[in-house]
């Protein structure tokens, strides 16, 4: 059953108006999509976590004595050297606790957007953009719409294949894309100009593979 995402009256004039004001001053029309939050990234909080806790044998052998000494305490035993098998039984268990600490801070979703790399985030806009979209019954796959960075650090569009083929027949001359994200929640607007004909030099980006990132 959907859920349906209530919006304040306010939240809904400021984003009309935004949007009113950018078709306003281009011959597209923008569609907008409202989502209860972004991806959730829950992969990724587990990599993460995987990989701060695959750091605890190596600092456990870097400082083997500190840790004996540590288990030590812990156990309240007498001056004891405990036997590899002991102390390697330990750091697994360490390994699990720093895997869990990892993993429940990371439940908190402005944090684990933050550590999500933008590559990441970038190919999720566009997987979810062709399936909000319905474009897979078009034919069209993922990898035709690449999000790429130029070297001044903006994102655009880049249409490969079917997209391209779309976009070269409904005239689209440009297209400009904003991403943000602020806490819980990611953001991005697609604003594809139409013209009666495309100009040569003014098709939509595609890439070549010396531009491919």
């Amino acid at each position: 059953m959907a859920r349906t995402i209530r919006i304040s009256a306010e939240d809904h004039a400021r984003i009309s108006a935004a949007v009113a004001l950018a078709e306003a001053k281009s011959d597209g029309e923008i569609s907008t999509m409202a989502a209860r939050q972004s991806d959730s990234y829950a992969e990724w909080a587990v990599l993460l976590a995987a990989l701060v806790a695959f750091l605890v044998p190596a600092l456990v052998a870097i400082d083997s004595r500190g840790f004996n000494d540590l288990l030590v305490e812990i156990t309240g035993a007498w001056h004891v050297d405990y036997s590899f098998g002991a102390l390697a039984a330990a750091t697994v268990a360490l390994q699990l606790a720093v895997f869990l600490l990892v993993w429940l801070v990371l439940l908190w979703m402005p944090l684990r957007l933050m550590l999500t790399p933008s590559v990441l985030k970038r190919q999720r806009l566009h997987e979810a953009a062709i399936k909000a979209f319905s474009l897979s019954d078009t034919g069209m796959a993922w990898r035709d719409i690449e999000v790429q960075r130029s070297d001044d650090g903006a994102c655009h569009l880049a249409l490969h294949g079917r997209a391209a083929e779309a976009a070269e027949r409904l005239g689209v001359t440009h297209i400009a894309l904003s991403l943000s994200h602020d806490g819980d929640y990611a953001g991005a607007v697609v604003t594809a100009l139409c013209g009666p004909q495309a100009a040569p030099d003014s098709s939509p980006p595609t890439s070549s593979p010396q531009e491919s990132r």
